[in-house]
């Protein structure tokens, strides 16, 4: 008789200026909730709430998040990715903090491979998101908060495959 792998629950978080990107996966694959959290205001105490709000109502097991050591990220988003991993740590909730690198490696990209290669690899892997896929952009133009959604969910598939040890597709 097989051994069946516990279904668990992932949460991907990627802050961004108007709140956070978030993806909530179950080990399975199944993609089970997504969006932008938008903020009304640039209060910490409001992102905490927003995320404990999804971390409970989807029950969520391990959060993914990225690591920002060695990138160049706003204070605002180091600090709400610490935020994060603080919260996480006494809810007793692993983390897993994914760096870029190992997301564009476990999604068989090339190293340099551009973030709008990486939310097209995961739109394939994730086709429920390929409608949110934002345009190519130019190098004056801002990033678009879509992006976030990708990045979370590039985040939540890296936690998944470390847990499973697998590549993405």
């Amino acid at each position: 008789m097989p051994v069946s792998t516990p279904i668990r629950t992932v949460l991907g978080v990627a802050p961004c200026p108007v709140g956070f990107g978030f993806v909530v996966l179950e080990t399975r694959g199944k993609l089970v909730t997504w969006g932008i959290a938008r903020l009304y205001s640039n209060n910490d105490e409001e992102f905490l709430q927003r995320l404990d709000a999804l971390i409970s109502r989807y029950e969520v097991e391990i959060l993914g998040v990225e690591d920002i050591a060695g990138t160049m990220r706003s204070s605002q988003t180091k600090r709400r990715i610490g935020l994060t991993v603080d919260y996480a740590a006494r809810l007793r909730l692993p983390v897993l903090a994914s760096h870029r690198v190992d997301i564009r490696r476990r999604l068989e990209l090339p190293a340099r491979a551009a973030k709008l290669a990486i939310a097209q690899q995961i739109a394939e892997v994730l086709p429920e998101l390929a409608s949110y896929l934002p345009s190519a952009r130019r190098a004056w133009s801002r990033e678009t908060n879509s992006m976030k959604l990708f990045e979370a969910a590039g985040l939540a598939l890296g936690v998944l495959a470390t847990e499973l040890g697998d590549h993405f597709n």
